[in-house]
């Protein structure tokens, strides 16, 4: 199953580990694997929403049963995505995704995951901009640095730039303004999509 999962093979990844977890209910790495490969496998669905949604759910129920057995950053992260991922996402879901953001870093407060999608959220659903590049300045500061930092840092750096304020002294003809963006930067203009583990 670990094998089918590294190969991004997720039907037979769940086939294997789906065999594991039933003679194995108490190993919750192995429902966190399993839950990994049910999400991975909605993520990359292009077919019917009702698929999507279907497998959305199996990894829900996969990852609350791992949260049961023992608590993981992991685990966490992955329902706060899930709740966030549903078909159009409500205010509960969103509140619901901050708080498993939040509980995966009480967790491990350097887990990259967990900072990056909060940050997202707080700036994507929440209109935070200021908490959510905080957010975005912690994962920055990770060592090793993380896998999405120079996408990170280029919409920090926007984000940033769009939140400073320069008051121009009494008196002044001209207004100051803040820096414009280089016209070459290629800047995202929508925050990247929740990252999975």
């Amino acid at each position: 199953g670990c094998l089918r999962l590294e190969q991004t093979n997720f039907p037979g990844a769940i086939d294997y580990l789906t065999t594991y977890t039933t003679s194995h209910p108490k190993d919750f790495n192995a429902f966190l694997l399993l839950g990994r490969a049910r999400l991975n496998l909605a993520l990359e669905h292009s077919g019917p929403d009702k698929t999507r949604q279907l497998q959305l759910d199996n990894a829900r129920l996969d990852f609350e049963y791992a949260e049961k057995l023992h608590s993981t950053a992991e685990g966490c992260n992955s329902l706060g995505m899930i709740a966030v991922l549903r078909r159009s996402p409500g205010p509960e879901s969103v509140k619901t995704s901050v708080s498993f953001f939040k509980l995966a870093l009480k967790l491990d407060p350097h887990y990259p995951p967990a900072l990056l999608n909060l940050a997202i959220v707080l700036q994507t659903y929440l209109n935070e901009p200021r908490e959510a590049l905080e957010k975005y300045r912690e994962y920055l500061a990770l060592q090793p640095v993380p896998p999405q930092a120079k996408e990170v840092e280029k919409l920090a750096h926007q984000l940033d730039l769009g939140l400073r304020i320069i008051i121009s002294p009494r008196g002044a003809e001209h207004p100051s303004a803040a820096p414009a963006a280089p016209t070459n930067s290629v800047l995202p203009r929508q925050p990247p999509a929740p990252v999975e583990n």
